[in-house]
Protein backbone atom coordinates (compact mmCIF):
# COMPACT_ATOMS: atom_id res chain seq x y z
CA UNK A 1 0.00 0.00 0.00
CA UNK A 2 1.26 3.47 -0.80
CA UNK A 3 2.43 5.76 1.98
CA UNK A 4 0.77 8.99 3.05
CA UNK A 5 2.92 10.98 0.62
CA UNK A 6 1.68 11.28 -2.94
CA UNK A 7 5.24 11.56 -4.25
CA UNK A 8 6.59 8.28 -2.88
CA UNK A 9 8.73 6.64 -5.58
CA UNK A 10 7.59 3.14 -4.60
CA UNK A 11 3.93 3.95 -5.27
CA UNK A 12 3.22 1.90 -8.42
CA UNK A 13 -0.14 3.62 -8.83
CA UNK A 14 1.71 6.82 -9.79
CA UNK A 15 2.43 5.20 -13.15
CA UNK A 16 -1.29 4.82 -13.88
CA UNK A 17 -3.34 7.60 -15.46
CA UNK A 18 -6.08 8.92 -13.14
CA UNK A 19 -8.90 7.45 -15.24
CA UNK A 20 -7.30 3.97 -15.17
CA UNK A 21 -6.78 4.08 -11.41
CA UNK A 22 -10.36 5.25 -10.95
CA UNK A 23 -11.63 2.30 -13.00
CA UNK A 24 -9.55 -0.16 -10.93
CA UNK A 25 -10.88 1.28 -7.68
CA UNK A 26 -14.43 1.14 -9.04
CA UNK A 27 -14.10 -2.58 -9.87
CA UNK A 28 -12.46 -3.26 -6.50
CA UNK A 29 -15.38 -1.57 -4.74
CA UNK A 30 -17.72 -4.19 -6.22
CA UNK A 31 -15.82 -7.12 -4.70
CA UNK A 32 -17.57 -8.70 -1.72
CA UNK A 33 -14.55 -8.71 0.66
CA UNK A 34 -13.95 -5.01 0.05
CA UNK A 35 -17.45 -3.74 -0.59
CA UNK A 36 -18.22 -2.67 2.95
CA UNK A 37 -19.54 0.51 4.47
CA UNK A 38 -16.85 3.19 4.78
CA UNK A 39 -14.24 1.35 2.71
CA UNK A 40 -13.92 4.09 0.11
CA UNK A 41 -13.36 6.75 2.75
CA UNK A 42 -10.59 4.60 4.22
CA UNK A 43 -9.05 4.08 0.79
CA UNK A 44 -9.17 7.81 0.20
CA UNK A 45 -6.73 8.28 3.07
CA UNK A 46 -3.94 6.39 1.32
CA UNK A 47 -2.50 9.49 -0.31
CA UNK A 48 -3.54 12.86 -1.64
CA UNK A 49 -3.70 11.63 -5.24
CA UNK A 50 -5.97 8.73 -4.38
CA UNK A 51 -8.17 10.99 -2.30
CA UNK A 52 -8.55 13.46 -5.16
CA UNK A 53 -9.43 10.70 -7.65
CA UNK A 54 -11.92 8.93 -5.37
CA UNK A 55 -13.75 12.07 -4.33
CA UNK A 56 -13.94 13.46 -7.87
CA UNK A 57 -15.22 10.35 -9.74
CA UNK A 58 -18.96 9.80 -9.24
CA UNK A 59 -19.03 6.28 -10.78
CA UNK A 60 -16.74 4.97 -8.01
CA UNK A 61 -19.53 5.59 -5.48
CA UNK A 62 -22.33 3.78 -7.32
CA UNK A 63 -21.98 0.51 -5.33
CA UNK A 64 -23.16 0.49 -1.73
CA UNK A 65 -22.94 -2.61 0.45
CA UNK A 66 -23.83 -3.54 4.00
CA UNK A 67 -23.38 -6.93 5.65
CA UNK A 68 -23.75 -8.36 9.13
CA UNK A 69 -19.99 -8.84 9.38
CA UNK A 70 -19.26 -5.17 8.94
CA UNK A 71 -22.43 -3.52 10.18
CA UNK A 72 -21.53 0.10 10.84
CA UNK A 73 -23.63 2.20 13.25
CA UNK A 74 -23.02 5.13 10.88
CA UNK A 75 -24.20 3.17 7.83
CA UNK A 76 -26.98 5.66 7.03
CA UNK A 77 -24.43 8.47 6.85
CA UNK A 78 -22.30 6.32 4.54
CA UNK A 79 -25.31 5.63 2.30
CA UNK A 80 -26.00 9.35 2.04
CA UNK A 81 -22.32 9.95 1.29
CA UNK A 82 -22.55 7.51 -1.63
CA UNK A 83 -25.69 9.26 -2.87
CA UNK A 84 -24.05 12.67 -2.66
CA UNK A 85 -20.73 11.69 -4.26
CA UNK A 86 -22.32 9.70 -7.09
CA UNK A 87 -23.92 12.86 -8.46
CA UNK A 88 -26.92 12.03 -10.63
CA UNK A 89 -25.91 8.37 -11.10
CA UNK A 90 -28.00 5.59 -9.61
CA UNK A 91 -26.84 3.19 -6.91
CA UNK A 92 -26.45 -0.59 -6.82
CA UNK A 93 -27.33 -1.66 -3.26
CA UNK A 94 -26.28 -4.99 -1.70
CA UNK A 95 -27.37 -6.08 1.80
CA UNK A 96 -26.14 -9.50 2.90
CA UNK A 97 -26.21 -11.62 6.02
CA UNK A 98 -28.32 -11.25 9.13
CA UNK A 99 -28.03 -7.48 9.31
CA UNK A 100 -29.14 -6.22 12.75
CA UNK A 101 -32.72 -4.99 12.91
CA UNK A 102 -31.65 -1.58 14.22
CA UNK A 103 -29.65 -1.07 11.01
CA UNK A 104 -31.83 -2.86 8.46
CA UNK A 105 -35.10 -1.03 9.13
CA UNK A 106 -33.67 2.51 8.75
CA UNK A 107 -31.82 1.34 5.64
CA UNK A 108 -35.05 0.06 4.09
CA UNK A 109 -36.72 3.37 4.87
CA UNK A 110 -33.99 5.39 3.16
CA UNK A 111 -33.57 3.06 0.18
CA UNK A 112 -37.24 2.41 -0.59
CA UNK A 113 -38.76 5.71 0.51
CA UNK A 114 -36.43 8.68 0.98
CA UNK A 115 -34.11 7.92 -1.97
CA UNK A 116 -36.25 5.53 -4.01
CA UNK A 117 -35.62 7.41 -7.27
CA UNK A 118 -31.83 6.88 -6.99
CA UNK A 119 -31.74 3.07 -6.78
CA UNK A 120 -30.87 1.08 -9.93
CA UNK A 121 -30.55 -2.40 -8.41
CA UNK A 122 -31.25 -3.89 -5.01
CA UNK A 123 -29.96 -7.20 -3.67
CA UNK A 124 -30.71 -8.61 -0.24
CA UNK A 125 -29.54 -12.00 1.03
CA UNK A 126 -31.45 -12.44 4.26
CA UNK A 127 -33.74 -15.42 4.85
CA UNK A 128 -35.74 -13.91 7.74
CA UNK A 129 -39.41 -13.89 6.78
CA UNK A 130 -40.21 -10.39 8.04
CA UNK A 131 -37.65 -8.70 5.80
CA UNK A 132 -40.04 -8.51 2.84
CA UNK A 133 -42.70 -6.98 5.09
CA UNK A 134 -40.23 -4.25 6.08
CA UNK A 135 -39.48 -3.59 2.41
CA UNK A 136 -43.13 -3.63 1.34
CA UNK A 137 -44.10 -1.20 4.10
CA UNK A 138 -41.81 1.47 2.63
CA UNK A 139 -42.44 0.66 -1.02
CA UNK A 140 -46.19 1.15 -0.60
CA UNK A 141 -45.61 4.90 -0.24
CA UNK A 142 -43.09 5.36 -3.06
CA UNK A 143 -42.16 4.53 -6.64
CA UNK A 144 -38.74 3.12 -7.50
CA UNK A 145 -38.80 4.70 -10.92
CA UNK A 146 -35.25 3.67 -11.90
CA UNK A 147 -35.01 0.22 -10.32
CA UNK A 148 -34.08 -2.34 -13.01
CA UNK A 149 -32.81 -5.34 -11.05
CA UNK A 150 -34.21 -6.92 -7.88
CA UNK A 151 -32.67 -9.91 -6.11
CA UNK A 152 -34.54 -11.20 -3.06
CA UNK A 153 -32.83 -13.93 -1.05
CA UNK A 154 -35.94 -14.20 1.10
CA UNK A 155 -38.16 -17.22 1.69
CA UNK A 156 -41.47 -16.34 0.01
CA UNK A 157 -44.20 -18.79 1.00
CA UNK A 158 -47.82 -19.07 -0.05
CA UNK A 159 -49.13 -18.04 3.34
CA UNK A 160 -47.62 -14.60 2.92
CA UNK A 161 -49.84 -11.64 2.19
CA UNK A 162 -48.72 -10.75 -1.31
CA UNK A 163 -49.29 -7.26 -2.77
CA UNK A 164 -52.84 -7.18 -4.09
CA UNK A 165 -52.36 -10.72 -5.51
CA UNK A 166 -51.69 -9.33 -9.00
CA UNK A 167 -49.03 -7.44 -10.93
CA UNK A 168 -50.65 -4.01 -10.51
CA UNK A 169 -48.62 -3.37 -7.36
CA UNK A 170 -45.37 -4.36 -9.08
CA UNK A 171 -46.06 -2.30 -12.21
CA UNK A 172 -46.94 0.71 -10.09
CA UNK A 173 -43.96 0.69 -7.77
CA UNK A 174 -41.32 -0.87 -10.08
CA UNK A 175 -42.18 0.47 -13.56
CA UNK A 176 -38.71 -0.27 -15.04
CA UNK A 177 -38.05 -3.62 -13.36
CA UNK A 178 -36.64 -6.00 -15.99
CA UNK A 179 -34.57 -8.50 -13.98
CA UNK A 180 -35.70 -10.37 -10.88
CA UNK A 181 -34.19 -13.19 -8.83
CA UNK A 182 -36.26 -15.00 -6.19
CA UNK A 183 -35.37 -17.55 -3.51
CA UNK A 184 -37.99 -20.20 -2.62
CA UNK A 185 -40.86 -18.44 -4.40
CA UNK A 186 -43.66 -20.78 -3.30
CA UNK A 187 -46.51 -18.54 -4.43
CA UNK A 188 -48.46 -17.79 -7.60
CA UNK A 189 -45.67 -16.05 -9.48
CA UNK A 190 -47.58 -16.29 -12.76
CA UNK A 191 -50.34 -14.11 -11.26
CA UNK A 192 -48.28 -11.69 -9.18
CA UNK A 193 -45.08 -10.75 -10.99
CA UNK A 194 -44.92 -8.24 -13.89
CA UNK A 195 -43.92 -10.97 -16.33
CA UNK A 196 -44.55 -8.96 -19.49
CA UNK A 197 -41.71 -6.51 -18.80
CA UNK A 198 -39.09 -8.98 -17.53
CA UNK A 199 -36.02 -9.79 -19.63
CA UNK A 200 -34.24 -11.88 -16.96
CA UNK A 201 -35.77 -14.33 -14.47
CA UNK A 202 -33.74 -16.30 -11.89
CA UNK A 203 -35.49 -18.79 -9.61
CA UNK A 204 -33.84 -20.76 -6.79
CA UNK A 205 -35.37 -23.61 -4.76
CA UNK A 206 -38.56 -23.61 -6.79
CA UNK A 207 -41.03 -26.30 -7.84
CA UNK A 208 -40.45 -27.32 -11.44
CA UNK A 209 -44.07 -26.83 -12.53
CA UNK A 210 -44.08 -23.34 -10.96
CA UNK A 211 -40.97 -22.44 -12.97
CA UNK A 212 -42.27 -23.77 -16.30
CA UNK A 213 -45.66 -22.07 -15.89
CA UNK A 214 -44.02 -18.74 -15.01
CA UNK A 215 -41.57 -19.02 -17.91
CA UNK A 216 -44.41 -19.62 -20.37
CA UNK A 217 -45.87 -16.20 -19.55
CA UNK A 218 -42.68 -14.15 -20.08
CA UNK A 219 -42.79 -13.15 -23.78
CA UNK A 220 -39.82 -10.76 -23.59
CA UNK A 221 -37.48 -12.94 -21.52
CA UNK A 222 -33.90 -13.32 -22.80
CA UNK A 223 -32.35 -15.16 -19.81
CA UNK A 224 -34.08 -17.85 -17.75
CA UNK A 225 -32.39 -19.73 -14.89
CA UNK A 226 -34.04 -22.29 -12.63
CA UNK A 227 -32.16 -23.96 -9.77
CA UNK A 228 -34.11 -26.60 -7.87
CA UNK A 229 -31.20 -27.27 -5.54
CA UNK A 230 -31.17 -26.12 -1.91
CA UNK A 231 -28.84 -23.20 -1.36
CA UNK A 232 -27.20 -25.07 1.55
CA UNK A 233 -25.99 -28.49 0.34
CA UNK A 234 -27.33 -31.63 2.01
CA UNK A 235 -30.06 -29.80 3.91
CA UNK A 236 -33.70 -30.69 3.32
CA UNK A 237 -35.74 -28.98 6.05
CA UNK A 238 -38.96 -30.76 6.89
CA UNK A 239 -40.82 -27.46 6.95
CA UNK A 240 -40.62 -27.21 3.14
CA UNK A 241 -44.13 -28.52 2.51
CA UNK A 242 -45.38 -29.10 -0.99
CA UNK A 243 -47.84 -26.28 -1.50
CA UNK A 244 -51.44 -27.14 -2.25
CA UNK A 245 -51.26 -24.67 -5.12
CA UNK A 246 -50.65 -26.32 -8.49
CA UNK A 247 -49.52 -24.39 -11.51
CA UNK A 248 -51.98 -24.32 -14.41
CA UNK A 249 -51.34 -26.99 -17.02
CA UNK A 250 -50.00 -25.66 -20.32
CA UNK A 251 -52.20 -27.10 -23.06
CA UNK A 252 -51.21 -25.06 -26.14
CA UNK A 253 -47.89 -24.32 -27.83
CA UNK A 254 -46.13 -21.17 -26.62
CA UNK A 255 -43.21 -19.58 -28.49
CA UNK A 256 -40.63 -17.57 -26.55
CA UNK A 257 -38.68 -16.16 -29.46
CA UNK A 258 -36.50 -13.75 -27.45
CA UNK A 259 -35.09 -16.30 -25.02
CA UNK A 260 -31.34 -16.79 -25.68
CA UNK A 261 -30.06 -18.42 -22.45
CA UNK A 262 -31.75 -21.38 -20.76
CA UNK A 263 -30.31 -22.72 -17.49
CA UNK A 264 -31.85 -25.61 -15.53
CA UNK A 265 -30.34 -27.34 -12.52
CA UNK A 266 -31.85 -30.14 -10.38
CA UNK A 267 -29.94 -31.80 -7.57
CA UNK A 268 -32.75 -33.02 -5.34
CA UNK A 269 -35.99 -34.86 -6.04
CA UNK A 270 -37.83 -33.06 -3.22
CA UNK A 271 -39.33 -30.66 -5.74
CA UNK A 272 -40.17 -33.20 -8.42
CA UNK A 273 -43.57 -34.17 -6.96
CA UNK A 274 -45.59 -32.11 -9.43
CA UNK A 275 -48.53 -33.47 -11.41
CA UNK A 276 -46.84 -33.90 -14.78
CA UNK A 277 -44.17 -32.46 -17.03
CA UNK A 278 -46.26 -32.03 -20.15
CA UNK A 279 -45.85 -28.25 -20.09
CA UNK A 280 -42.30 -28.55 -21.41
CA UNK A 281 -43.56 -30.16 -24.60
CA UNK A 282 -45.49 -27.01 -25.48
CA UNK A 283 -42.57 -24.59 -25.14
CA UNK A 284 -40.98 -23.38 -28.39
CA UNK A 285 -37.52 -21.93 -27.78
CA UNK A 286 -36.14 -21.43 -31.30
CA UNK A 287 -33.56 -18.74 -30.53
CA UNK A 288 -31.87 -20.18 -27.46
CA UNK A 289 -28.12 -19.85 -28.02
CA UNK A 290 -26.86 -21.26 -24.72
CA UNK A 291 -28.24 -24.34 -22.94
CA UNK A 292 -26.97 -25.21 -19.45
CA UNK A 293 -28.69 -28.35 -18.17
CA UNK A 294 -27.79 -30.24 -14.99
CA UNK A 295 -29.93 -33.17 -13.81
CA UNK A 296 -28.32 -35.21 -11.03
CA UNK A 297 -31.42 -37.09 -9.88
CA UNK A 298 -33.87 -39.52 -11.40
CA UNK A 299 -36.93 -37.85 -12.91
CA UNK A 300 -40.39 -39.21 -13.74
CA UNK A 301 -40.69 -40.71 -17.22
CA UNK A 302 -43.01 -37.97 -18.45
CA UNK A 303 -40.47 -35.30 -17.49
CA UNK A 304 -37.62 -37.15 -19.19
CA UNK A 305 -39.75 -37.51 -22.32
CA UNK A 306 -40.66 -33.83 -22.15
CA UNK A 307 -37.01 -32.78 -22.02
CA UNK A 308 -36.26 -34.96 -25.05
CA UNK A 309 -39.06 -33.15 -26.91
CA UNK A 310 -38.16 -29.63 -25.77
CA UNK A 311 -34.40 -29.66 -26.43
CA UNK A 312 -34.43 -30.57 -30.15
CA UNK A 313 -36.61 -27.53 -30.78
CA UNK A 314 -33.75 -25.26 -29.73
CA UNK A 315 -32.66 -25.03 -33.34
CA UNK A 316 -30.11 -22.20 -33.05
CA UNK A 317 -27.96 -23.48 -30.20
CA UNK A 318 -24.30 -22.43 -30.11
CA UNK A 319 -23.26 -23.66 -26.64
CA UNK A 320 -24.41 -26.68 -24.62
CA UNK A 321 -23.28 -27.51 -21.08
CA UNK A 322 -24.83 -30.83 -20.01
CA UNK A 323 -24.28 -32.59 -16.69
CA UNK A 324 -26.40 -35.55 -15.67
CA UNK A 325 -26.09 -38.88 -13.89
CA UNK A 326 -29.15 -40.32 -15.63
CA UNK A 327 -28.12 -43.58 -17.27
CA UNK A 328 -27.50 -43.28 -21.00
CA UNK A 329 -28.80 -39.74 -21.35
CA UNK A 330 -25.52 -37.95 -22.14
CA UNK A 331 -24.82 -40.08 -25.26
CA UNK A 332 -28.44 -39.69 -26.39
CA UNK A 333 -28.31 -35.90 -26.05
CA UNK A 334 -24.91 -35.68 -27.73
CA UNK A 335 -26.17 -37.72 -30.68
CA UNK A 336 -29.27 -35.53 -30.85
CA UNK A 337 -27.13 -32.40 -31.30
CA UNK A 338 -24.40 -34.01 -33.45
CA UNK A 339 -25.36 -32.29 -36.70
CA UNK A 340 -26.00 -28.86 -35.15
CA UNK A 341 -23.68 -25.91 -35.73
CA UNK A 342 -22.56 -25.79 -32.10
CA UNK A 343 -19.40 -23.83 -31.30
CA UNK A 344 -18.87 -25.11 -27.75
CA UNK A 345 -19.75 -28.41 -26.06
CA UNK A 346 -19.33 -29.22 -22.37
CA UNK A 347 -20.33 -32.66 -21.08
CA UNK A 348 -19.98 -34.54 -17.80
CA UNK A 349 -19.69 -38.28 -18.38
CA UNK A 350 -20.18 -40.37 -15.22
CA UNK A 351 -19.51 -43.88 -16.56
CA UNK A 352 -17.07 -45.58 -18.93
CA UNK A 353 -19.60 -47.05 -21.44
CA UNK A 354 -21.17 -43.62 -21.85
CA UNK A 355 -17.77 -42.03 -22.41
CA UNK A 356 -17.04 -44.56 -25.15
CA UNK A 357 -20.38 -43.74 -26.79
CA UNK A 358 -19.73 -39.98 -26.58
CA UNK A 359 -16.29 -40.30 -28.18
CA UNK A 360 -17.75 -42.44 -30.98
CA UNK A 361 -20.29 -39.71 -31.66
CA UNK A 362 -17.59 -37.03 -31.72
CA UNK A 363 -15.55 -39.13 -34.17
CA UNK A 364 -18.38 -40.31 -36.43
CA UNK A 365 -19.03 -39.39 -40.05
CA UNK A 366 -22.73 -38.70 -40.55
CA UNK A 367 -22.59 -38.57 -44.34
CA UNK A 368 -24.26 -41.29 -46.33
CA UNK A 369 -21.02 -43.06 -47.18
CA UNK A 370 -19.82 -42.90 -43.55
CA UNK A 371 -16.24 -42.67 -44.81
CA UNK A 372 -14.14 -42.16 -41.66
CA UNK A 373 -11.08 -41.61 -43.85
CA UNK A 374 -12.53 -38.20 -44.67
CA UNK A 375 -12.81 -37.30 -41.00
CA UNK A 376 -15.59 -36.58 -38.55
CA UNK A 377 -18.66 -34.58 -39.49
CA UNK A 378 -20.16 -34.47 -36.00
CA UNK A 379 -20.57 -30.90 -34.72
CA UNK A 380 -19.16 -29.32 -37.91
CA UNK A 381 -18.66 -25.87 -36.31
CA UNK A 382 -17.20 -27.10 -33.00
CA UNK A 383 -14.34 -24.94 -31.67
CA UNK A 384 -14.22 -25.70 -27.92
CA UNK A 385 -14.77 -29.04 -26.18
CA UNK A 386 -14.77 -29.77 -22.43
CA UNK A 387 -15.13 -33.31 -21.07
CA UNK A 388 -15.60 -33.81 -17.33
CA UNK A 389 -14.96 -37.36 -16.15
CA UNK A 390 -16.86 -39.22 -13.42
CA UNK A 391 -15.19 -40.70 -10.36
CA UNK A 392 -15.51 -44.24 -11.71
CA UNK A 393 -13.19 -43.69 -14.68
CA UNK A 394 -9.88 -43.97 -12.82
CA UNK A 395 -8.29 -47.33 -13.69
CA UNK A 396 -5.10 -46.90 -15.69
CA UNK A 397 -6.18 -49.35 -18.38
CA UNK A 398 -9.40 -47.39 -18.90
CA UNK A 399 -7.59 -44.06 -18.82
CA UNK A 400 -5.18 -45.31 -21.48
CA UNK A 401 -8.05 -46.53 -23.64
CA UNK A 402 -9.90 -43.23 -23.31
CA UNK A 403 -6.83 -41.16 -24.05
CA UNK A 404 -6.26 -43.15 -27.25
CA UNK A 405 -9.90 -42.58 -28.19
CA UNK A 406 -9.54 -38.84 -27.51
CA UNK A 407 -6.44 -38.65 -29.72
CA UNK A 408 -8.33 -40.54 -32.43
CA UNK A 409 -11.22 -38.11 -32.14
CA UNK A 410 -8.91 -35.08 -32.37
CA UNK A 411 -7.12 -36.60 -35.37
CA UNK A 412 -10.44 -37.27 -37.08
CA UNK A 413 -11.56 -33.67 -36.66
CA UNK A 414 -8.16 -32.42 -37.80
CA UNK A 415 -8.45 -34.60 -40.91
CA UNK A 416 -11.90 -33.18 -41.61
CA UNK A 417 -10.59 -29.62 -41.85
CA UNK A 418 -7.67 -30.67 -44.07
CA UNK A 419 -9.53 -32.88 -46.57
CA UNK A 420 -12.98 -31.34 -46.95
CA UNK A 421 -14.01 -28.27 -48.85
CA UNK A 422 -17.10 -27.87 -46.70
CA UNK A 423 -16.91 -25.14 -44.03
CA UNK A 424 -15.85 -27.27 -41.07
CA UNK A 425 -14.43 -25.41 -38.07
CA UNK A 426 -11.07 -26.15 -36.53
CA UNK A 427 -11.11 -27.44 -32.95
CA UNK A 428 -9.26 -24.70 -31.04
CA UNK A 429 -9.24 -26.07 -27.51
CA UNK A 430 -9.98 -29.21 -25.54
CA UNK A 431 -10.20 -29.33 -21.76
CA UNK A 432 -10.20 -32.58 -19.76
CA UNK A 433 -11.58 -32.15 -16.22
CA UNK A 434 -11.68 -34.57 -13.29
CA UNK A 435 -9.22 -34.80 -10.42
CA UNK A 436 -9.00 -38.61 -10.21
CA UNK A 437 -8.97 -39.04 -13.98
CA UNK A 438 -6.18 -36.48 -14.42
CA UNK A 439 -4.12 -38.09 -11.67
CA UNK A 440 -4.47 -41.45 -13.40
CA UNK A 441 -3.69 -39.83 -16.74
CA UNK A 442 -0.50 -38.33 -15.29
CA UNK A 443 0.81 -41.87 -14.78
CA UNK A 444 1.04 -42.15 -18.56
CA UNK A 445 4.13 -39.93 -18.44
CA UNK A 446 6.08 -43.09 -17.59
CA UNK A 447 4.98 -44.77 -20.82
CA UNK A 448 7.64 -44.35 -23.56
CA UNK A 449 5.31 -44.03 -26.57
CA UNK A 450 3.15 -41.24 -25.11
CA UNK A 451 3.39 -37.84 -26.78
CA UNK A 452 6.01 -35.54 -25.28
CA UNK A 453 3.60 -32.65 -25.68
CA UNK A 454 1.05 -34.44 -23.51
CA UNK A 455 3.69 -35.17 -20.88
CA UNK A 456 4.45 -31.43 -20.72
CA UNK A 457 0.78 -30.64 -20.18
CA UNK A 458 0.40 -33.30 -17.47
CA UNK A 459 3.31 -32.05 -15.36
CA UNK A 460 1.80 -30.27 -12.36
CA UNK A 461 -1.79 -30.89 -13.48
CA UNK A 462 -4.15 -31.83 -10.65
CA UNK A 463 -7.75 -31.25 -11.73
CA UNK A 464 -7.74 -30.39 -15.44
CA UNK A 465 -5.63 -30.41 -18.59
CA UNK A 466 -6.01 -27.71 -21.22
CA UNK A 467 -4.96 -28.40 -24.81
CA UNK A 468 -4.70 -25.65 -27.40
CA UNK A 469 -4.86 -26.19 -31.14
CA UNK A 470 -1.06 -26.38 -31.39
CA UNK A 471 -0.97 -28.87 -28.50
CA UNK A 472 -3.52 -31.10 -30.19
CA UNK A 473 -1.72 -31.08 -33.54
CA UNK A 474 1.59 -32.03 -31.94
CA UNK A 475 0.02 -34.73 -29.74
CA UNK A 476 -1.65 -36.29 -32.77
CA UNK A 477 1.55 -36.19 -34.84
CA UNK A 478 3.76 -37.55 -32.06
CA UNK A 479 1.29 -40.27 -31.10
CA UNK A 480 0.80 -41.43 -34.68
CA UNK A 481 4.55 -41.45 -35.33
CA UNK A 482 5.16 -43.68 -32.30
Amino acid sequence: MASTSSTTASDISLQLPPEVLATIISFAAKLEPLCRGGWLTTLGGVCLRWRAIIWSCPFIWTTFSCSALCANPHILDILRLHLANSGTLCLDVVISGQTPLAILLPLCRDIFFEYSSRIRSFEILDSRSWVWEAIEMNVNSSVLSRLERLRLGIEMYTQWRLPNQNDTWWNTHFPRLCSIELYRPHFRMWEVLPLGQLTELWLTDVYADYAICTLSQCPNLSIFACDESPRIPNTYPEFWPRSSIHAPIIATDIALSRLTTFHWRSETDRFMDMRDGSGLKHLRLPNVRRLEWCMRVAVPDDWRESWMVCMPRMTNLEVIDIHTNLHGMIPDLLLMFAERALKEVKIHVPRLPELRACLRTLTADHRNNNDLALGSTSFPRLERLTISFGLRIIKLVHVTEMFEAIVKMIASRRRTVMLNSEPFARLHQVQLVGQKFIRSLSKLTDVPDVSERLKERLIGASESVYLSGVDMDMIVEETQST
